[in-house]
């Protein structure tokens, strides 16, 4: 005859605090609860990617800024500077490129040895990908040296300065708004000069971010409605439709194209869209918003004495 078993027992011991036979497994916080987590974190519109490339663009901006001061003492010192020669560093307290550099004038003759340079980066692998020293190779003496060109260096401070040389690409010069080729917050922050100048830099920022999503766009039409409080019309910014090159619709419901200004008259004095006739709605094309941009990098740099970008 068995005995009983009280933690066998169907209804278990409540004296005893066994659960019974037919006691379920031990359950994890995830199965006891469905509430939501307690840190949500949103759908990301920059991705980690868009950082490292941001981070790398800053970091050869500072590389080459920084060589820029150091070459203009050298250039002060040595006229007939040319190039500069870079040899490696075995240092192990500060390894990369050599804190010291040869001139060179433009015959290739070496002018002055061992002048102190200032590095933001030390990387030679790193510099070499940013184009600041090339030309790496053995020397006489078995050192491994690179060259600073220094009329290339001055060509990347300029392009730092003045952004780059403008194509006529429309798609990669709207894709230069987006990754930082082209500076467009510096056109928003003309607002006291042109007021065109500013919406053609939201423009494009914005055509930019549609062909993140449709690359094929080409055009995108936008509702015009009027204004009940009698203010004139204005440009909806959602359900837009997109189209490529051929006129094919390729969304109906494209909506975040931000515009400095939702005014229609706003719109069509700055130059960014056309009206599709009296009442009809809003056209942007890609053509003319890159138009538009390359005129208004080119009054920015004559605001600023730069030189032309055409």
């Amino acid at each position: 005859m068995m005995t009983f078993a009280p933690e066998l027992h169907p209804r278990g011991n409540v004296m005893t605090g066994h659960a019974g036979q037919f006691a379920t497994k031990a359950q994890t916080g995830g199965e006891v609860t469905l509430s939501a987590p307690f840190v949500m974190f949103p759908a990301p519109t920059v991705t980690r990617f868009d950082a490292e490339r941001e981070m790398r663009e800053a970091n050869r901006k500072l590389s080459t800024l920084t060589m820029a001061d150091g070459a203009r003492q050298i250039v002060a010192d040595h006229p007939d500077a040319a190039t500069l020669r870079v040899s490696i560093s075995h240092d192990p307290d500060a390894p990369g490129v050599s804190q010291y550099v040869d001139v060179l004038d433009i015959t290739g003759q070496t002018i002055a040895q061992q002048q102190p340079f200032t590095w933001a980066e030390r990387d030679p692998n790193v510099l070499e990908d940013m184009g600041l020293v090339t030309s790496w190779d053995n020397d006489a003496e078995g050192r491994m040296t690179g060259l600073v060109r220094l009329p290339v260096l001055s060509e990347q401070v300029q392009l730092i300065q003045d952004g780059p040389t403008v194509t006529d690409d429309d798609d990669d010069l709207l894709r230069s708004t987006r990754d930082g080729r082209i500076q467009v917050d510096r056109l928003k922050d003309r607002a006291w000069k042109a007021d065109s100048s500013v919406a053609t830099a939201y423009a494009a920022e914005a055509f930019a971010q549609l062909q993140e999503v449709y690359p094929e766009a080409d055009t995108i039409e936008m509702n015009v409605y009027a204004d009940e409080d009698g203010q004139g019309d204005y440009v909806a910014t959602s359900d837009n439709i997109i189209y490529d090159a051929n006129g094919t619709i390729i969304a109906e419901d494209y909506g975040g194209f931000d515009l400095y200004d939702t005014r229609l008259s706003e719109v069509l004095r700055n130059n960014v869209g056309e009206q599709d006739g009296p009442g009809g709605n809003l056209s942007i094309s890609k053509t003319q918003i890159a138009d538009s941009l390359r005129n208004a990098l080119q009054d920015d740099r004559d605001a600023r004495g730069g030189h032309s970008i055409r």
